[in-house]
């Protein structure tokens, strides 16, 4: 008796095991979140550590009428902020479901309930956005770009991933995500769209701050000394050796190794070409930018923002990226990184040390909205004249 209760038991076992292997090979391959796609519609990314090279240049908290936001320039408020919702923003990004356009009065409909809005200066690859919060998109949104990211908590319980691409249109996606619980710390801000707004001509999701704020106006110089040259070198293993130099007649100074040539220009630029077909990096292109970027840049209040990742033939990618500083973007893009397969053969970054000199008070929001003459989207940026980033408003059409 005891040794088929003993064999009965062994049987029973053997079946739990082999339902549970069932069970676990059925999730692996049907997999669902939310109705987010099945597990073999998921693209893998690559498990290596990645360092956002964009953040938002504003942050939005809103609740039916009551809306706050945090801009970039605030500085540790503002990173305080990014660094609490992020996690919420890669939850709803990897769970996004099929992505479905909707209309004007959808997107409004939906700011009436709990959301959180991301702006950001230039359209961002959602699958390097997942990189950077280390999740995995959903292959249907892999080639998507987005200005704007809108995480909404429908009263109704639904909860949304939803982003408005560059030319306008805005792409729904239900998903999943923990309950919104962000404080509505901030500045008060409204859209242009929202009545009371005289803003013809701006973007009717341009988020407008209240209130007058002064900013730095920022002057630069272009550090001098071997010391820096010689990090220079080193980061892009150059040797140490005055015998491969020489001086241009309008003062730059040039550096030569083989088939390589870095040229520290009197303007504040270093540029790079390499025709040796040498030096492969193992980081995508745009990770790679930013850390050839981050170490060159002298010691300063400044940072690199993705701008944009261009590929062409024979394996060829360009990936430009601009400073942003003290919160404020400088218009031109003033990083370009150019590679061919995987090699970078050319580059052109900015080795100028800035200092803020002084404060400007720009235009209010809502006054530089309603100024504007063409369609655009009021931004505060830093303009170069006469060797002075000054604070002011431009039309920004990413």
């Amino acid at each position: 008796m005891r040794t088929r209760l003993i064999e009965a038991g062994k049987t029973l076992l053997m079946f739990v095991l082999v339902a549970t292997m069932l069970g676990l090979c059925y999730q692996l391959w049907f997999f669902d979140v939310s109705g987010a796609g099945q597990r073999g519609d998921v693209a893998r990314e690559p498990t290596a550590e990645r360092h956002t090279a964009a953040f938002p240049s504003g942050i939005i908290i809103g609740n039916g009428d009551a809306k706050t936001g945090v801009p970039a320039y605030r500085g540790a408020v503002y990173h305080q902020k990014y660094a609490r919702l992020a996690p919420l923003l890669g939850e709803a990004l990897s769970a996004a479901a099929e992505p479905v356009e909707i209309n004007g009065d959808e997107l409004r409909f939906v700011l009436d309930a709990p959301f959180a809005l991301f702006e950001y200066l230039d359209p961002i690859p959602l699958h390097s956005l997942a990189a950077w919060l280390s999740v995995t998109p959903p292959v249907s949104l892999r080639d998507a770009l987005a200005v704007r990211i809108l995480l909404s908590w429908g009263t109704d319980g639904r909860r949304c991933f939803m982003y408005q691409t560059p030319d306008g249109a805005w792409i729904r996606c239900e998903t999943t995500m923990r309950t919104f619980a962000e404080t509505p710390e901030g500045e008060p801000c409204r859209f242009a769209f929202e009545p009371g707004v005289a803003a013809v001509h701006a973007d009717p999701y341009a988020v407008l701050y209240g209130g007058i704020r002064d900013h730095p106006v920022w002057t630069w110089s272009v550090p001098d000394g071997a010391a820096f040259r010689e990090s220079c070198l080193r980061v892009f293993s150059f040797p140490n050796t005055h015998a491969n130099s020489y001086l241009e007649p309008d003062g730059t100074v040039v550096y030569v190794d083989d088939q390589r040539a870095l040229r520290f220009r009197p303007d504040g630029r270093l540029i790079y070409r390499n025709a040796s077909g040498q030096g492969a990096v193992e980081d995508d292109p745009i990770e790679a930018a930013r850390k050839l970027a981050g170490s060159v840049l002298p010691g300063m209040d400044a940072a690199v923002s993705f701008v944009s990742l261009r590929y062409g033939e024979d394996e060829h990618a360009e990936v430009t990226m601009r400073l942003v500083l003290g919160g404020l973007p400088l218009v031109q893009a003033a990083v370009r990184v150019t590679f061919t397969g995987g090699v970078i053969t050319e580059a052109e970054l900015p080795i100028r040390r800035y200092e803020p000199s002084g404060l400007h008070t720009p235009l209010p929001d809502v006054q530089a909205a309603a100024a504007l003459t063409r369609y655009g989207r009021p931004v505060l940026a830093l303009t170069e004249t006469d060797g002075l980033l000054k604070p002011g408003w431009v039309v920004w059409q990413p």
